[in-house]
């Protein structure tokens, strides 16, 4: 039996959980973007947000994760 790396999650809340309950949902280079300020540190995401956070290149201008958004 083969395995797939394909993961499917809905893309639609039905009804809000708590107030920060959704940002586990967000891709986490996306939540962080989003939520900095809430979150805090990148350590407040969960270890799936984390990873995704870090998998994303390194911008060579700023030396950061910016996804093209840095001003430089």
């Amino acid at each position: 039996m083969m395995k797939s790396n394909v993961n499917l999650v809905p893309n639609v809340m039905i009804e809000q959980l708590s107030r920060m309950a959704e940002v586990q949902y967000i891709p986490g280079d996306l939540a962080w973007q989003i939520y900095r300020d809430r979150l805090g540190r990148v350590d407040q995401m969960t270890e799936r947000q984390q990873q995704e956070y870090r998998q994303y290149l390194v911008c060579l201008l700023c030396k950061k994760p910016c996804a093209g958004t840095c001003q430089r």
